[in-house]
């Protein structure tokens, strides 16, 4: 049986993503077809990707 997925939407926009638990946001924000501007390589020190999640 397969892992079951999480679904990830970026707004505005709208997009969405299926991405497999534990995916990092910055990688399903390409799967999505958007580019982040991610400084420090994605590693969370610059506060660029600063994300809420609801």
């Amino acid at each position: 049986m397969g892992e079951r997925m999480c679904r990830v939407q970026f707004d505005p926009g709208g997009r969405a993503v299926e991405v497999l638990p534990g995916t990092l946001l910055v990688e399903a924000a390409g799967r999505a077809g958007l580019a982040l501007d991610t400084p420090c390589g994605g590693g969370g020190t610059c506060g660029k990707c600063l994300v809420r999640i609801r």
